[in-house]
């Protein structure tokens, strides 16, 4: 009992107790009445207009909406027209999918059995010209061009076989040319993934030449560097996930240096991960839904620098969910105000026609989408200029713990909170301990509502903001990473649960990312604490860290 009670006053001493949060942030706006009382109808008018600093593209129900309502409240380009769209909508705020680029030839190889083989490339990049020449006929001002005049551009493609094992299976496929079948597997799958590569290349390029005066942002929907499933985010670590390169995507991958990110990527203005919801809240795997919207961001964003606009859809999956069923309110309100916490430069709130039923739906998950990014518009200046985001801990770190979520952005002097618990039952109170620096906060949160929230921050300048301890649990040796914001001195202790020092690495001078290894191989198996200070100031944080022996 006596090492338990010191091990506990050893913690408080080294991490110290967070305060009380004086919580004066409105968790709802009194003047704006939540639930859509009217079936087949998106009120915007209740909403004051407002804006963000961010692409966010409406996909969604324009009913009768004559006005170009969605960019009065948030939204900054349209995708679905109505109305005198087709002469009065201004260019920079239009935006188009392209459906069908891979489907446009039937019996090709290419459509019928995902192969970049035994295609006729002239034939297909004529079906693109008379297809592209189509979406021209939205507006006026492109009737006689080649290629639509609009902001944003995307292609849908979604032709290929994404894994080893479907793509060796073409070797058996009488379509695929002889010269090709005849390779090794090693040789085999290369070739396919280069000539993919290529192929997918021909779309954007296509698109580019047609694209000779208006210079559209163009991108590629869902082809991203890290494209992962649902289910297999926690089957590799988040260093793995962020470093390295087997993780890539394969027409992501540069050819001449596999380690590092290009090829497909290269070509792409932005880059555009999909994160749909795939399950119901009563599902297990239900509340991971918002820690999987932001692995896609965080791990897109560790391989590439740029832009991210997520795809996000108010309906659950049709693989696994209720579909077509609308998400729940709480979810909805999420995915609009975390992927900016993220580094998320955009959302695309997509919907398709068909999945709609006017007649008989009331689009409260509309309604709550549109709310959260009303929320975040209070405190938009947060998102401008020099700002500094600040996550604690990585969306696949969340994924596997199944915790409550928070993240926050930095800026004069000042933090802004995003945080939710989806683990928790509606209604019922948790209680979470933020941390930036030296300061330290606990908040309470209500069910899975979304806490936004600004706090004043300590006036001393924090020498470093983040730092990181991997793997956790480890088995052999650890990595310290330290981000810091100036030049500074610091000092790394490794400590037992005794208060014992067993490691001491001290008047480190870093000035930049710094990293450093501690090996355990001669410790016995338990917990530990890693302390990393600063010399000049005090300033200090501390990891806790398991170990355990292969």
């Amino acid at each position: 009992m006596k090492q338990i009670l010191f091990s506990f006053f050893l913690l408080i001493f080294l991490i110290g107790f967070p305060a009380k949060a004086q919580n004066n942030c409105q968790v709802s706006d009194p003047n704006i009445k939540m639930g859509i009382s009217q079936v087949g109808k998106i009120d915007w008018a209740k909403y004051p207009d407002f804006t963000l600093p961010f692409s966010i593209i409406y996909s969604g129900p324009r009913f009768n909406d004559f006005q170009r309502l969605p960019l009065k409240k948030g939204f900054t380009h349209l995708n679905t027209f109505s109305g005198d769209d087709y002469t009065k909508l201004p260019l920079k705020n239009r935006a188009l999918l392209w459906y069908s680029v891979a489907n446009l030839l039937p019996n090709s190889n290419w459509t019928d059995i995902e192969s970049p083989w035994g295609n006729d490339l002239p034939e297909i990049k004529r079906r693109w010209q008379a297809d592209i020449k189509g979406y021209t006929g939205f507006f006026e001002d492109s009737q006689n061009v080649n290629f639509p005049k609009v902001d944003i551009w995307v292609p849908d493609i979604e032709k290929l076989k994404a894994t080893d094992l479907g793509i060796l299976s073409l070797k058996a496929n009488p379509r695929t040319p002889m010269a090709y079948r005849n390779l090794s597997d090693v040789n085999f799958l290369k070739q396919y993934k280069n000539d993919m590569q290529r192929l997918y290349i021909e779309a954007i390029n296509f698109s580019r030449n047609l694209d000779v005066s208006q210079n559209a942002k163009i991108s590629s929907y869902s082809d991203v560097p890290i494209r992962t499933n649902f289910l297999n985010i926690d089957a590799n670590t988040w260093q793995d996930w962020s470093s390295n390169p087997n993780r890539l995507a394969y027409i992501n991958r540069d050819t001449i240096n596999t380690n590092k990110v290009g090829g497909f990527e290269s070509k792409l203005d932005f880059l555009t991960p999909s994160a749909y919801f795939y399950y119901d809240i009563n599902h297990p795997f239900g509340p991971l839904y918002l820690s999987q919207l932001l692995f896609q961001i965080e791990a897109n964003r560790a391989w590439s620098n740029k832009d991210v606009i997520v795809f996000e859809w108010m309906r659950y999956h049709p693989c696994c969910g209720p579909y077509p069923k609308q998400i729940e309110t709480y979810m909805a309100e999420a995915g609009a105000i975390f992927p900016f916490f993220s580094g998320a430069k955009g959302i695309w709130l997509w919907e398709e026609g068909a999945y709609l039923n006017p007649t008989k739906e009331i689009l409260t998950s509309y309604d709550a989408f549109i709310y959260g990014l009303y929320r975040l518009s209070k405190y938009k200046s947060y998102f401008e200029g020099n700002y500094k985001l600040y996550i604690p801990k990585s969306g696949r770190d969340h994924y596997a713990d199944k915790d409550a979520i928070w993240r926050g952005v930095v800026k004069d002097g000042k933090i802004l909170i995003a945080a939710t618990n989806p683990f928790q039952d509606l209604g019922k109170k948790s209680t979470i301990i933020l941390n930036y620096g030296n300061w330290k906060q606990s908040i309470e949160l209500s069910g899975k509502d979304v806490f936004l929230c600004e706090f004043d921050l300590p006036t001393t300048q924090i020498p470093f903001a983040q730092c990181s301890v991997f793997p956790n649990p480890s088995s052999d040796k650890i990595f310290v990473n330290i981000k810091p914001t100036q030049k500074t001195d610091i000092n790394i202790q490794l400590f037992d649960m005794l208060g014992n020092q067993l490691f001491n690495q001290n008047n480190l001078q870093i000035s930049e990312d710094f990293i450093t290894q501690i090996d355990l191989d001669n410790l016995s198996c338990g917990l530990y604490v890693v302390k990393i200070s600063d010399l000049q100031s005090g300033y200090s944080q501390t990891k806790k860290i398991v170990y355990s022996k292969k």
